[in-house]
């Protein structure tokens, strides 16, 4: 009978990582962690969107308030309880989460929503992720060019 080794398994050791955000300093690891969503899928849609916020320092409640989301909705997709998180959505919680392109892909990777395509609407929020903007200016932009805003709910300014 083989001996089986002390070590952890490669899937069960806990990775500390870091996300890339528009508004920190980029840390060492980020290009790195970037690469290894690109080569694992181990997390789901609520396991990540929980490390951004945990990285970001950000509670549901402040992440409601900048969203215009419920608290309750966010706690739904936190939980992987949402199964249907539309790409606007999605897009609403990156921007104030204030994620770069690279990372708010993955966030839509794991939703089977992508970045990369010509549609005017998915172009203009793409935009979105390159500059500092707030939830509440990206939907008057898209309303202004008649475009749907990400979110209908009201959002609290502080």
């Amino acid at each position: 009978m083989a001996k089986r080794s002390s070590q952890p398994r490669e899937s069960s050791k806990r990775r500390n990582f870091c996300i890339l955000t528009k508004k920190k300093t980029v840390k060492s690891r980020a290009l790195e962690i970037v690469e290894y969503y690109k080569e694992h899928k181990p997390y789901t849609f609520g396991q990540a969107l929980c490390m951004c916020m945990e990285e970001v320092k950000v509670t549901v409640a402040n992440l409601a308030d900048k969203t215009g989301i419920s608290e309750r909705q966010i706690g739904r997709m936190r939980n992987d309880e949402a199964k249907d998180v539309c790409f606007r959505t999605i897009i609403a919680l990156c921007v104030a989460l204030n994620l770069v392109s690279d990372t708010a892909e993955r966030l839509l990777n794991l939703k089977r929503y992508t970045l990369d395509c010509d549609e005017p609407y998915v172009q203009v929020c793409k935009m979105f992720l390159e500059v500092s903007i707030t939830v509440e200016h990206c939907n008057e932009i898209l309303k202004s060019f008649g475009f749907e805003p990400l979110t209908d709910g009201e959002i609290w300014v502080a």
